[in-house]
């Protein structure tokens, strides 16, 4: 990002969790020493927290975030050339950060202290393979990420973290899916994740991709969704509240 000495600069992030007090941010001056500390300060009541700081020196300066595992930091560029050229692309290309539950978690009072990370309700299917539980997905969210002019992905960062068993059998299944079409048709984003124990399994998949290059034009035209099968009775599954995905795009081609 493209700034100026002894300009204010406001830094806002998505959390997704309303009236969250202890959102910390430490900004990094360009000799990489702290310059400054605090919560960030919510907007409103609608999970998106800010914060205003000011450098005073050319450089590369980092503000970074932290509450228990979630952990993110964003990179300013202070009058070293080319500023008008980088504000431009910045006013084009966009990188945001969606926690896939926080609907789910609506306004439930959060409680975690870091040792017990909330969930989703269980949910639990009785699909015999992997056609009939992807025909009918464990679990599904729509995202309203914009709805003016299509938007061109340049890159995906998935965190998924949820929970899984079996009942009866001897193998439960799941895997990831992403739309980006409104639910049209659904890309394959994980491998087959399995589990053989009838108690909940915590499971994990991290990592970066390029699954959909576009996201038409419309509300609720992104969806991510958890599938989950059987060879026995049922398919138990949760997911977990710090699960995100982080894009970065453009809108228009």
């Amino acid at each position: 990002m493209g700034c100026k000495i002894n300009e204010q600069i406001t830094t806002f992030y998505y959390y997704g969790i309303s009236s969250i007090s202890d959102l910390a941010y430490v900004v990094y001056d360009e000799l990489h020493a702290s310059f400054a500390t605090g919560n960030m300060t919510e907007l409103g009541s609608t999970g998106m927290y800010y914060a205003n700081w000011t450098p005073d020196a050319a450089g590369i300066w980092v503000f970074s975030m932290s509450r228990g595992d979630t952990k993110d930091a964003f990179v300013y560029h202070v009058e070293m050339g080319q500023e008008e050229d980088i504000l431009d692309t910045q006013r084009e290309v966009i990188d945001a950060v969606v926690y896939i539950v926080a609907e789910d978690m609506s306004t439930t009072e959060g409680s975690d202290d870091g040792t017990s990370i909330a969930l989703t309700s269980e949910v639990s299917q009785a699909n015999a393979n992997e056609a009939a539980g992807v025909a009918a997905p464990a679990w599904t969210e729509d995202i309203n990420l914009e709805q003016e002019g299509t938007i061109t992905t340049i890159s995906i960062f998935y965190d998924l973290r949820w929970q899984m068993k079996r009942t009866g059998g001897t193998t439960a299944y799941a895997k990831w899916q992403i739309s980006g079409n409104g639910g049209s048709t659904f890309v394959d984003i994980t491998d087959n994740v399995t589990t053989t124990s009838a108690s909940y399994d915590d499971k994990t998949r991290i990592f970066s991709g390029l699954h959909i290059t576009s996201i038409t034009a419309g509300a609720n035209k992104l969806h991510i969704r958890l599938c989950a099968w059987t060879d026995g009775t049922t398919v138990e599954t949760k997911v977990r509240s710090d699960s995100y995905v982080r894009l970065t795009y453009r809108k228009g081609p």
